[in-house]
């Protein structure tokens, strides 16, 4: 049983979470990783092990099977015996409000609400009995600021940050820390096909990682519910439309 510090995972297998994954191990921790394409986790399993001396663990999985989650979870404790962070990140987008699917409405329900909550649920026994670690939530500025054509994902993300404010409150008793992480738009795959955006102008992949490093840097007496990361381009239009109006 390593001594390290470990961190789950989900949505590990690309974008936010491989490169969130990537600094856990930079920084020591071992790396249960989460995700639905077990070729592209082992991809990322195998980055690891050549860089970093820590262990990582592979789940091929949807987030959404709460049976699967709780399984996984019993075998990472089994295995290390405790767990230090929760990265909450797999997540799926679907454009649209009065016209998306009830199919890709439900979809992205169950995997960005579902998914967060089954992973929360399976491990939050663990912390309060630890009286220790951090839960980290990619939530997203559509669930402060709803466009018009992502009321389904903006949907999702406002219940995650409902979520995330009770579990907050929650957790603080157990002095398990709890964040909700805001980015506007993030250079992913995610958001390849952004028309009008390009892709210099988003958020970068590294800057999430930079957020998780400062939250976990905070000292023990100091916590944030939620952060904001906005992007500088999409706030300049939010800025020139609202001169627009005056």
């Amino acid at each position: 049983m390593s001594n390290n510090p470990v961190a789950i995972v989900t949505g590990a297998s690309r974008g936010v979470g491989k490169a969130v994954a990537l600094n856990f191990a930079k920084l020591g921790y071992d790396v249960a990783l989460v995700a639905r394409n077990e070729e592209l986790l082992n991809a990322v399993s195998d980055e690891i092990k050549t860089n970093y001396k820590v262990n990582t663990g592979i789940f091929a999985l949807d987030v959404s099977d709460k049976l699967k989650v709780d399984a996984a979870v019993k075998k990472i404790i089994d295995a290390h015996g405790h767990i230090d962070v929760l990265f909450n990140n797999a997540g799926i987008l679907y454009s649209g409000t009065s016209e998306l699917s009830p199919e890709e409405f439900n979809e992205m329900y169950q995997v960005n609400v579902m998914g967060m909550f089954n992973f929360i649920h399976a491990t939050a026994p663990y912390f309060k009995k630890q009286k220790s670690g951090y839960i980290m939530n990619i939530a997203s500025m559509a669930a402060k600021r709803a466009l018009g054509g992502s009321g389904g994902y903006a949907a999702s993300k406002s219940a995650m940050m409902g979520f995330n404010e009770s579990l907050f409150n929650e957790m603080l008793e157990y002095d398990v820390k709890v964040t909700a992480l805001c980015p506007s738009v993030i250079a992913t795959d995610m958001t390849v096909n952004f028309e009008n955006f390009p892709n210099e102008e988003k958020i970068q992949v590294d800057d999430i990682v930079e957020t998780v490093n400062f939250l976990l840097k905070l000292g023990p007496k100091a916590t944030i519910k939620d952060i904001d990361i906005l992007n500088t381009y999409f706030s300049k239009i939010e800025a020139d439309i609202n001169l627009a109006r005056k």
